[in-house]
């Protein structure tokens, strides 16, 4: 029982405590109107009829609003009897008590709620002493409240603080203005409060004027000092521009000090300085473009020496490259014609890769499904799967088993074998992470990309050597400089089309959205980034090995190492010049006795003057009895060898002119002819193409006539042809499939024209005049091989060698073997030739992307 009382009272307090709460919070949220003073002249403490009137308006409005908070209490109280919550149905009953003790409904409720609860109900006069004792100590605490913000609000106002004691004051009066038996107990008390609320106020509304003028008072101030501190700031700028269009000025860049005081003018068009700057920079430009402009030119003119000169000099290298600078530079502006289909692979899928491609796991199930077995490859190879939803539906439903009895396999062939359970499911990479799809959406959605194979479907033409043989008959439509034949490319374009598929994306070719097709030299390719970048990749493959070239490097070498020698001494030359004309009248240089070449001062020679007398070289005279003639000729009738003649050397004539007259011709000759002659051919060719270099003489020949018959005379026409004399190279390399090795078909062939031709003298019949036919003779060395050639290796493919040895005599019997004075009476020669032809081929692979590569080194 007396736990229950004890209840009673706390539920009483939080009563009290409730309404004082309720009254408080009304004064802090509402903040009534002051009332209007006395009308003038009133009696102190005498109030108008209005005010009357609102006074008894304002508690007819106090008790209405305390009626409706009975019955709030009263309805919230009968609710948590419904729910059986009769301590809290008291509490509430207790708060309608506090407000209006003396409610019967309230009083009745009261024991209702006591009956069920089990403890004896008080008197009602008990309930209401208690619940009047409460509200007067509630009406103390109130009235202590309102005191106290009162004196808290004058202390406030002393102190200046407007705001805070106009809160002070309005809360004071409130607590007074809502409480109604405070509102006329305290009414004096209320009016004082309102008083000082009004002073207040007047001093807030005062102190935010003078808030109002220190604030705008600031801001001008601030704003003149902002002001004061752009115009500074401005004047600071200004002067780093033009300091440092001074600074581009003194170093002749006067385009950019321009711009610099252009700058300057923009903001400050009068600026005197900037305008006297600017024009000195002008008449600065003027004067320094005309200097440069002289300079310039003279330089140009030594630049273009400079060029000239550099033409001049021989290139030796088979490719010359342009500077870095410029190759990194071409190269970066044309990075937007190479595809980028999508991002490359992060360094947690590289890694991914390579461990999946690297660890091996045991792959061993009697009986399994195909997400036990992704579990299995999550969890014990620590690999990050995850399957498509669609995917996992459809593989939850199905009751496929798979067994496997693999010792050891590596994740990726692992995951394969189960993956070929299901042609239609495919892996890829998503997220840093194994994503199991399906196959038409493993890579990402179809596009389409135009792949140019022009380069790798180009036909390459073979141009064949020509023949430098005078017999050779040349083909059809093949010209003196060899033939062109239209080559086969390395692989067509159908052909090509056909690897992509096989060899690219092998069976996703026929799903839907994917197509391949070939217009105007190009691969259109409809597919997902995937199979796009592979396409890529084995288009470049091909071009690695379709796009390599060769240069074939031929040295024809020509050794000759040649000696003669012609010693002789001859009677002749007595033809009355020296001594006494004395010709052997009996014989002739001609055809009777073909005496003599007339190599002497008499004779002609054959066959112009046949009938000449050679000369003697010995003439003794004996008066009656007659005189001795002789002449001894020594001589070849033929060269001794086919290199070097035997013009010119020593020559001496001897006379001795006394009763015997002689007159002896002394020759005398040795030459030596060494030369090392090398032509170098060098060409350079694509992969299993034929071509030639050919480095020929033309020179026109007389080789027939046509006959044209004019009534009693015969016309002959000349028929010219052109014969070619020189070096011809032809040549098809191929390179085999490690690139290690060339594999060269050779064709070399040194043709060399013998000069003079020799030519044909005949006749066309009678009373017409002869008429010459040439005939030319050529020394035509060739060779046909096919050879094998390590990457810048060199073999030679052919020599010809030879040796030519002569030693001729032409002497008179029995004198010539006198020692010492038989030398008087012969001719000796010596000739020895000697010839050596090699033929030596190096062959270099040129790749074009190794070399960028050491280029960017």
């Amino acid at each position: 029982m007396k736990k229950r009382m004890r209840v009673i009272r706390v539920a009483a307090v939080l009563a009290v405590a409730l309404a004082g709460l309720l009254a408080s919070c009304s004064s802090t949220s509402t903040s009534p109107a002051p009332e209007p003073a006395a009308a003038p002249g009133a009696p102190a403490g005498q109030q108008p009829e209005n005010l009357q009137g609102q006074e008894a308006e304002r508690r007819s409005l106090m008790e209405e609003k305390n009626r409706i908070l009975v019955q709030q209490y009263l309805g919230q109280a009968r609710a948590l009897m419904q729910e059986n919550r009769y301590d809290q149905a008291e509490a509430a009953v207790t708060q309608a008590l506090a407000i209006d003790d003396k409610n019967p409904e309230a009083l009745a409720l009261y024991r209702e709620i006591g009956r069920v609860l089990g403890y004896r109900v008080e008197s009602m006069e008990s309930v209401r002493e208690t619940i009047a004792a409460r509200e007067r100590a509630r009406l103390d605490q109130q009235r202590f409240e309102a005191e106290r913000r009162f004196e808290q609000g004058q202390e406030q106002l002393a102190r200046g603080e407007a705001d805070a004691a106009a809160r002070s004051f309005e809360s004071a009066a409130n607590i007074i203005e809502f409480n109604p038996l405070l509102s006329t107990e305290m009414a004096d008390f209320r009016e004082r409060a309102r008083a000082k609320l009004a002073e207040a106020e007047a001093l807030q509304r005062k102190q935010a004027e003078e808030t109002v003028r220190d604030t705008h008072r600031q801001a001008y101030e601030a704003l003149r000092a902002e002001e004061e501190a752009a115009r500074k700031r401005r004047e600071e700028a200004h002067a780093r521009l033009l300091s440092e269009a001074t600074e581009r000025y003194d170093r002749n860049g006067f385009d950019e000090a321009e711009r610099l005081v252009d700058r300057v003018l923009k903001e400050d068009p009068f600026s005197t300085t900037a305008r006297r700057m600017k024009q000195s920079i002008r008449d600065a430009r003027h004067e320094v473009h005309e200097r440069t402009f002289q300079e310039l030119k003279r330089e140009n003119v030594k630049l273009w020496r400079e060029e000239i000169e550099k033409t001049r000099i021989p290139n030796a290298d088979i490719l010359t490259w342009p500077s870095q600078e410029y190759w990194n530079d071409i190269t970066r502006k044309r990075m937007d014609y190479s595809p980028a289909f999508d991002e490359e692979e992060t360094d947690t899928v590289k890694r991914l890769k390579a461990r999946m491609e690297s660890e091996t796991l045991p792959f061993q199930f009697e009986s399994a499904k195909i997400p036990e077995i992704f579990d299995y490859i999550k969890n014990v190879g620590n690999i990050p799967i995850v399957v498509d939803p669609e995917v996992q539906s459809e593989l939850a439903a199905e009751d496929l088993q798979i067994k496997l009895n693999l010792e050891s396999a590596t994740i990726k062939a692992g995951l394969n074998i189960v993956l070929a359970y299901k042609p239609d499911l495919a892996y890829t990479f998503r997220n840093d992470v194994v994503f199991i799809t399906k196959k038409a959406k493993a890579h990402g959605k179809p596009m389409t990309w135009v792949h140019d194979i022009r380069d790798l479907t180009l036909a390459l033409t073979d141009f064949t050597g020509p023949s430098l043989n005078l017999t050779a008959k040349r083909e059809e439509g093949q010209g003196i400089f060899g033939g062109v034949t239209e080559g086969k490319p390395v692989v067509s374009q159908e052909d090509l089309q056909e690897l992509v598929r096989e060899n690219v994306g092998s069976g996703t070719w026929e799903q839907e959205g994917v197509a391949i097709d070939i217009s105007s030299g190009r691969l259109i390719v409809v597919h997902n980034p995937t199979v796009q970048r592979e396409v890529t990749r084995f288009l470049n493959e091909l071009r690695r090995f379709t796009g390599s070239v060769v240069t074939v490097e031929a040295r024809f070498l020509l050794v000759k190492d040649n000696y003669l020698q012609e010693i002789g001494v001859d009677w002749r030359g007595l033809g009355g010049v020296q001594g006494t004309l004395a010709n052997l009248d009996d014989v002739t240089n001609g055809a009777d006795d073909v005496a003599s070449q007339g190599w002497d001062n008499n004779g002609a020679g054959t066959p112009t003057a046949p009938t000449a007398s050679p000369s003697s070289g010995l003439f003794l005279d004996n008066g009656e009895d007659g005189d001795v003639r002789a002449r001894t000729e020594n001589i070849f009738d033929r060269n001794l060898g086919s290199m070097l003649s035997a013009i010119g050397g020593f020559t001496a004539q001897i006379a001795i002119l006394d009763d015997l007259n002689l007159n002896m011709v002394i020759r005398a000759v040795e030459k030596t002819d060494k030369a090392t002659v090398l032509t170098a051919p060098r060409l350079t060719v694509f992969n299993t193409q034929r071509s030639n270099i050919t480095l020929v003489n033309q020179v026109s020949y007389v080789k027939d006539y046509d006959v044209e018959v004019a009534q009693t005379s015969f016309i002959a026409d000349p028929v010219v042809d052109v014969l070619q004399d020189g070096l011809v190279m032809d040549v098809r390399p191929t390179i085999s499939n490690d690139r290690k090795f060339v594999t060269l078909e050779l064709r070399p062939t040194v043709a060399t024209l013998r000069q003079p031709i020799r030519t044909l003298t005949t006749t066309l019949g009678a009373l017409t005049t002869p008429v010459t036919i040439q005939l030319p003779e050529l020394n035509v060395q060739s060779a046909a091989t096919t050879v094998m050639v390590p990457d810048g290796g060199t073999v030679m493919i052919g020599g010809l060698r030879s040796s030519l040895q002569v030693q001729r005599k032409s002497e008179i019997p029995w004198l010539a073997q006198i020692p010492v004075v038989g030398i008087l009476f012969k001719r000796t020669g010596t000739s020895d030739e000697v010839g050596d032809l090699i033929v030596v081929v190096t062959a270099r692979i040129g790749d074009l992307q190794e070399q960028e590569i050491q280029l960017r080194r």
